[in-house]
């Protein structure tokens, strides 16, 4: 999902910038970057979500068995 919300978007964006060797670590920290920033959002959100479900009693869980 972060590749489809956040890479896709920078690497068309990029084709239209002109990109110098002066610059071009600035947009290479910039898409990877964000990217492991939106990654880490994303899985935070995704995560309250499924906790804020659980808690509300609209999920469960199966019980844990023991095989042993």
């Amino acid at each position: 999902m972060s590749n489809l919300l956040w890479v896709l978007p920078w690497a068309i964006a990029l084709t239209q910038v002109t990109i110098e060797p002066e610059n071009a670590w600035t947009y290479h920290s910039i898409l990877f970057g964000g990217s492991l920033v939106f990654s880490f959002v994303d899985v935070l959100l995704v995560e309250l979500i499924w906790a804020w479900t659980l808690l509300k009693g609209k999920m469960r869980l199966p019980p844990v068995l023991n095989s042993s």
